[in-house]
């Protein structure tokens, strides 16, 4: 009786201390930030978020536009009303309708 063989996709792990390169179907260690065979770069799983710096003045601008609004939840949808206005003004204009 003839052995069975089963194709399987490309492990995303081989072994331990090793990780699959979605460009290459190569694994490489664990550690790398690029691949030495086709030099993908792995984006590190906890990266650090940007640092914001908050200007006082704009912090203050946002603080009064949320007390006139009526507060964060009203504000928020103000907010997401005034990017579907600006979403549908954008599709006037590809249409050449303004």
């Amino acid at each position: 009786m003839a052995k069975k063989t089963v194709e399987t996709k490309v492990e995303k792990v081989d072994r331990r201390g090793r990780k699959f390169c979605p460009g290459c179907h190569e694994s490489s260690g664990a550690r790398l930030g690029e691949c030495k065979k086709c030099g993908y770069i792995f984006r590190p799983k906890n990266e650090p978020a940007e640092k914001m710096i908050i200007n006082p003045y704009h912090l203050q601008a946002v603080m009064q536009f949320v007390a006139v609004i009526g507060g964060f939840p009203a504000a928020k949808q103000a907010l997401r009303d005034a990017e579907g206005f600006l979403k549908k003004v954008a599709m006037w204009n590809e249409k050449g309708l303004t």
